[in-house]
Parts: C-alpha cells; sequence; structure tokens
C-alpha cells in the first residue's frame, strides 16, 4: 500500500483486532486437543497452555478500550509472540517437517495479511518460509526410502505460497479500493463560471480511479448541441441532428456500467453482475475518444443530462461500478450546485439590471427628449438660416434614433413580460437606419416573418446586426449587406452577408477554429459567446458570410 495509505494500513481497527484475537483462542484450543492426545510431550504441553491463556486474556482485553486502542498502535509486539510460538512449536518435536504444528505458520501469514495487506503478506510469508526451510534442509538429507517428509516439506510450502498469493492479491484489491474511497471528498465549484464544471467532474473521477484519460458528454436543456470535452479541455460539438440517447443508448436504471471495444458491457443489478445491452456507445464516441474500455457514469439534473467517462484505467474491477455511483452521484450533486449558482446570479444580475433601467429611463432618456424639444423649439425661430435648420433637423434626429436605441437597451435590461416584440420589425427599421447611416444598402429578413423574441433577445441581435455591418464596412469596404434571421430548434441563427472584399485569407472557420487560430471578427465572436452562442465564418473576395447561433430556451 503506497504512502499514507500503507501507514494507516498498519493500524487495526478494533473489529479486526478481536476477530485476530479469537483466531488465536481458537487455534490455541485444536493444539491443546492435539497435545491431549498424546502427540506431544510435557514441554510442548505447558508451552499451549501457557499460549491459550495468553490468547484468551488478549482476548478479553480487547474489550477494554484503553487496551484496544494500545493493541491498535502496537500490532507487532503481538505478531512477535506469535512467530516465537509457531516457531517454538515448530521445532519442539522430533517430526520436522512432518510436524503436526504447521497451522501457526498459516495463521502468521493471514493475521499479517490482515494488520499491514498486501505488503505484510509478502513479508510474513518470507519469515515463514525461512523459518520452515531448515526443516526441509534435514528432510533431505534423509536416507532415500524415506522420502515422504522431504515430499510433505514441498507440499505444505506450496500451499503457503498459494494462500499467500490469494491473500496479497486480495490485500492489494482491498487498498486500492480504499484509496479510490479516500479520493471521494466533493470537489468544489468555481462560483463565477457560466459553464458547466464538466472539467472538475473529469478531473475527480480521475483522481480517484487514478487514471490518466476521461470525458464528459452533455447537453444542456432544449440547446440543439451536444458537447463532449476531454481532461485535456479539447472540445467536441455534435450536430444538432442528435440526441445524448443516440450517443449512449443505455436505458438501464442503474447509472453505471462497464463496457469495451468488443461491444460487452457489464452492469450491478442490486447485489449482482449482469451483462448488459451490446455496444451501447455510438461508433463517433469510439472515434472521437479512441479508448479500449471505460466505466460511464450517468449525471442527470433538471434541464441538464451527462455521461462522465473513465477510460483505460489500470485493473477495472467490479467494484468500480460501485465506486462510480458514488462519482455519479457527486457529479450530479456538483452540477446542481453550479446550477443553483447560476441561478442566484441571475437573479442577483437581474435585479441590478432592472436598477439600471430605472436610472437610465428616469436620467439619460428624460435629457434626451428635453434636449429634442429644445432643438425643435430653435428650429422654430424665425431668425435661424436653412443651413442651420437643416443641421438642427439631423442633430434632432440622431437624438430620436439614440432615444430609440436607449429605449431597447431599457427594455433588454427589464424582466420580459408578454409576447414578445416582432423581429422583423425591429430589424427592418434598424437595416433601414443602418443604411442611411453608412451609405449604403442594408436589407434584413426573418423566417418565419412572425417570430418574435423578447427584449433582451432582440437588443442582442440588433446589435449583433450593427456591429456586423459596421465590420462589412469600415474592413471590407462592402456596398451591400444582407442580414437573415432564423428559428432553429432551441436557438436564433443570424447570418449576415456582404459583397466587400474579404478577410487576408478565404476559406471556412468553426468557431473553435478562429478562437484557436485567433481570426476573424474578434467582436462579434466575442459577443456570440458572451451570449452562450458561437460564430462561424466563411470569406472570399465579394462574398463573406457570418453565421451566429444563439440559444434560446424560449425557441420551439
Amino acid at each position: 500500500m503506497p504512502g499514507a495509505a500503507m501507514e494507516m494500513g498498519s493500524l487495526l481497527s478494533t473489529r479486526s483486532a478481536r476477530v485476530i484475537a479469537l483466531a488465536r483462542v481458537m487455534l490455541a484450543i485444536f493444539l491443546m486437543l492435539t497435545t491431549v492426545s498424546g502427540m506431544a510431550g510435557a514441554s510442548v504441553r505447558n508451552l499451549v497452555i501457557g499460549y491459550l491463556a495468553y490468547a484468551l486474556i488478549i482476548l478479553a482485553l480487547l474489550y477494554l478500550r484503553a487496551f484496544a486502542i494500545r493493541v491498535l498502535t502496537l500490532p507487532i509486539v503481538f505478531q512477535a509472540i506469535d512467530l516465537a510460538v509457531a516457531v517454538a512449536l515448530l521445532y519442539s518435536t522430533s517430526g520436522g517437517a512432518d510436524t503436526p504444528f504447521f497451522t501457526p505458520m498459516i495463521f502468521l501469514i493471514v493475521s499479517a495479511a490482515v494488520q499491514w495487506g498486501s505488503r505484510g503478506t509478502v513479508i510474513m510469508t518470507g519469515i515463514v518460509l525461512l523459518a520452515y526451510l531448515p526443516t526441509g534442509i534435514a528432510a533431505a538429507a534423509l536416507p532415500d526410502p524415506q522420502r515422504l517428509p522431504l515430499l510433505r516439506f514441498t507440499l505444505r510450502n506450496g500451499n503457503v505460497l498459494v494462500v499467500a498469493t490469494l491473500l496479497w492479491a486480495f490485500g492489494r484489491h482491498v487498498e486500492r479500493l480504499l484509496t479510490e474511497l479516500s479520493r471521494l471528498s466533493y470537489p468544489a465549484v468555481d462560483s463565477a463560471s457560466d459553464d458547466p464544471p464538466v472539467a472538475v467532474a473529469i478531473s475527480h473521477a480521475l483522481r480517484v480511479f487514478g487514471a490518466e484519460r476521461g470525458a464528459f458528454l452533455w447537453g444542456e436543456g432544449d440547446e440543439p448541441q451536444l458537447w463532449l470535452e476531454t481532461e485535456t479541455g479539447e472540445r467536441h460539438e455534435f450536430g444538432s441532428g442528435m440526441a445524448i440517447d443516440d450517443l449512449v443508448r443505455w436505458q438501464a436504471e442503474e447509472a453505471v456500467f462497464l463496457c469495451d471495444r468488443s461491444g460487452r458491457t457489464l452492469y450491478r443489478r442490486e447485489d449482482r453482475m449482469v451483462t448488459g445491452p451490446r455496444s451501447p456507445l455510438d461508433p463517433s464516441l469510439w472515434s472521437a475518444l479512441n479508448f479500449d474500455r471505460a466505466l460511464v457514469m450517468r449525471v442527470l439534473v433538471e434541464d441538464f443530462v451527462g455521461w462522465l467517462f473513465v477510460l483505460d484505467h489500470e485493473e477495472p474491477a467490479s467494484e468500480d461500478l460501485q465506486v462510480g455511483a458514488t462519482i455519479a452521484a457527486q457529479a450530479s450533486v456538483l452540477m446542481e450546485r453550479w446550477r443553483a449558482q447560476e441561478l442566484r446570479r441571475g437573479a442577483v444580475a437581474g435585479e441590478e439590471r432592472v436598477r439600471l433601467a430605472r436610472d437610465l429611463h428616469d436620467g439619460v432618456l428624460q435629457f434626451l427628449a428635453g434636449s429634442a424639444l429644445q432643438i425643435g423649439a430653435l428650429e422654430r425661430e424665425e431668425t435661424l438660416s436653412e443651413t442651420g435648420r437643416g443641421r438642427l433637423a439631423t442633430l434632432r434626429a440622431a437624438l430620436t434614433d439614440e432615444q430609440r436605441e436607449l429605449r431597447g437597451l431599457v427594455g433588454a435590461l427589464r424582466p420580459t413580460r408578454g409576447p414578445g416584440v416582432v423581429i422583423a420589425d425591429e430589424l427592418t427599421a434598424l437595416a433601414d437606419r443602418l443604411g442611411r447611416h453608412w451609405g449604403i444598402e442594408v436589407a434584413a429578413s426573418v423566417d418565419p416573418v412572425d417570430l418574435r423574441a423578447p427584449g433582451s433577445l432582440m437588443f442582442d441581435l440588433t446589435r449583433l446586426m450593427r456591429e456586423g455591418v459596421a465590420n462589412a464596412v469600415r474592413h471590407g469596404a462592402a456596398r451591400r449587406v444582407d442580414a437573415v434571421v432564423k428559428r432553429l430548434h432551441g436557438a436564433i441563427e443570424l447570418r449576415i452577408a456582404d459583397d466587400g472584399k474579404g478577410f487576408s485569407e478565404t476559406g471556412r472557420w468553426t468557431d473553435e477554429q478562429l478562437s484557436r487560430d485567433r481570426f476573424g471578427p474578434r467582436s462579434l465572436r466575442e459577443r456570440a459567446r458572451a451570449l452562450g452562442g458561437s460564430l462561424d465564418l466563411e470569406t472570399s473576395p465579394g462574398d463573406t458570410r457570418v453565421r451566429i447561433i444563439i440559444p434560446r430556451k424560449e425557441a420551439a
């Protein structure tokens, strides 16, 4: 047992100490029966009587708390006494390799395994074999007709090695299980993160199982995308045409199963290991993760469903299913805590937005309205020249546009009530204003035409469209920009196309590639990501297309 786990392994529990003491009493009783039958002399009988008395006293004292604690801290003393008695019995008879007092040697190995685990088993086995070795040497020196003692010596050594191997393997198994259990503390949630803590869940599972590779597959609410993130932070996105049940086809109530590349699956039903359905994982998962076997754990929270994978961990065992069930429960609690913190942040931010909206409405908007009235009054002055009137009219129109934008911001900050605004009306009016402002042709269309959106989403769409048109004119010298909004399943799609000169490089880029290469319209991409969305880009001279996906729970 490595490190601290080995040190803890040298401390018996009170229950284990009492079991060893009871076994010592039983051993002494059977040794006493052997001596009574006349198979040993008076000295051996006295030694066994003393050992029985010692065993009974230790068993009785172990029920006293103070003594039990001392026993737990000094188990080697009692092990040394047992060893001394066993060696004395081994050489106190004339039987040599045929001695009837070999059972205490087996007791020594078993009790060492209970007290010190796999390492104690190995050490005590070596001591027992060395202690028994002289009897084998003596048996080998006997004349040829008397080879039975040597045969008995060989068989007993074989028995010792078989028992020791099984105890060593069992000790290693228990030590590994205890190590995994010792790592089962709940991981912390980053309260400032807007993304689900899948990386924390992966790291926690790998730490518990001592594995190096893992992944997390998840989807949220009605959003069309599914994501797969690995331990390195690499993220894969699956298209809107796939559901999470298509990738992991697991219908059993049990949330944990083991599977391998051949398609075999195992899971635990009540207290039995049973075989599950073959090949529950979609081939695209095998291709994306490239693993031979996996422990798969379901993570389920309201509006969130996911699967946590531990890949190719060493020495998979049936007990991994029980530990995995605990990991799955912890990951579910982790996601639930993150969701609760997200809702709490949203409530606090909502209160702040309402306060800001009220301040803007009562302050800046009223000031702009007053300024527009004063400009209107100045326009009516008879002494004002036509040039002055024209400039004032332009200024008043600009103020009116800013008032409209500011009212849109105020509406976005306030809680949404009712069916929302018609997107086509707002974007068409915005396209007209942007066309006049930049001196180009701007067109907007919406599919379906009657598509509505909450004020906050409408404000985000207008910001994105403004930024897209400005980029097309300033950086691409575009003369025409077309904006199209479509409703997707659980999301809104905004496409902005222009006839400008495009970017320095031509081609198509996904959101991940743009982020990795630090290429494309950075401000637009940052706005899209702030909304939980993504941006794709396709560009060539005379034809640049930006596609933005914004998650929207209100969308059908």
